[in-house]
């Protein structure tokens, strides 16, 4: 059996929020389907993922 080496990375679950943060009360997402979303919803993603495709790395 092999010994388990301490490397940078984890493979724990990384999770932006917490207590007070950006997740619903229930603790859940709701995912929803693309083509059954509002145009109001599908614009702020397409806006979304226009910001993330502007930063630099």
């Amino acid at each position: 059996m092999m010994k388990p080496t301490r490397t940078k990375h984890s493979r724990s679950k990384r999770q932006v929020g917490g207590p007070g943060g950006i997740f619903p009360p229930t603790g859940f997402r709701i995912r929803r389907e693309y083509r059954r979303i509002s145009d109001r919803r599908r614009n702020a993603f397409h806006e979304a993922v226009r910001m993330l495709k502007m930063v630099k790395l």
